[in-house]
């Protein structure tokens, strides 16, 4: 999981580097528009969301590991949240703040989800562990060619 999460936020430090270094290039060879406030726009909203590409990159890590471990609930709760503060964002919070909310309602989104998924992991794990300690045999280890 080390591995996949330092991955996850490489790949999300290099691109947030490229988009801050060549947005503006970027989008006008995507948009094939001069047009400043049309750039400006997008490339703000780009650096919004690129810039926690690391932060989502640990999100996605976290919950898809989370659901190997056999811990369904706590993803599922994690995504249902992210989906309630979405509509909530999108009733309420952009028609009455605007284009910046827009752009930033989704990374503080993937902040607070990664948040809640360490929060939970980092309280089930000692859990886990007090479970397997407190089990009958927990502190025997069977040596090299021991009968079970």
């Amino acid at each position: 999981m080390k591995k996949v999460m330092g991955l996850q936020i490489a790949w999300g430090l290099l691109s947030c580097a490229v988009i801050f270094l060549l947005g503006s290039g970027l989008v006008v060879l995507l948009t094939d528009t001069e047009d400043a406030a049309v750039v400006e726009n997008a490339v703000f909203s780009l650096r919004c969301h690129f810039a926690c590409f690391p932060v989502l990159g640990v999100l996605l890590a976290f919950r898809t590991a989370m659901q190997a471990m056999g811990q369904k609930l706590i993803p599922v709760v994690s995504s249902g949240f992210e989906l309630f503060i979405k509509v909530a964002a999108g009733l309420w919070l952009i028609p009455l703040y605007g284009y910046v909310v827009a752009c930033v309602a989704e990374p503080v989104i993937w902040i607070l989800s990664t948040v809640f998924l360490l929060i939970s992991y980092g309280i089930k794990q000692p859990l886990k562990q007090r479970e397997a300690q407190d089990a009958p045999d927990a502190g025997r280890f069977i040596r090299e060619g021991e009968a079970v």
